[in-house]
């Protein structure tokens, strides 16, 4: 079964913190392989290791705990609260907007990337 690569890039996009900068994942032999040198295993059934050490743990609710301690909690506005500073919520099946100004998407098959996106212009007043 091949890893989600999105899911893959918003858990990079957790573990680099506030300080968050674009790059793209995307599958490869064995996991999924980012160009900011972070990859990512499956390890069991819900389970991801990244090569920096971190290990993500899904339980069957949809829980999420990092073994670098970080954890995360629901708010009322949908947004996944992490415990380093970090607030993501899914904008659809194919985006993640993060409380940093970063969005992670589908990029294209077997591909993600996490970019700044750019500040829509604003609408004249009438």
């Amino acid at each position: 079964m091949l890893m989600n690569v999105l899911e893959v890039a918003v858990f990079a996009m957790v573990v680099l913190g506030p300080n968050q900068r674009p790059f793209n994942c995307e599958v490869s032999v064995g996991g999924v392989r980012c160009s900011h040198g972070i990859a990512a295993f499956r390890e069991g059934v819900n389970d991801i290791v990244m090569s920096d050490g971190v290990k993500v743990v899904k339980s069957q609710k949809g829980e999420l705990q990092f073994s670098n301690g970080v954890i995360a909690k629901m708010d009322s506005l949908g947004w996944v609260q992490f415990s380093n500073g970090v607030a993501v919520r899914r904008e659809s099946s194919e985006q993640f907007r993060f409380s940093t100004g970063m969005v992670c998407r589908f990029t294209a098959m077997g591909r993600a990337g996490c970019f700044r996106e750019a500040a829509k212009p604003r609408q004249p007043q009438e």
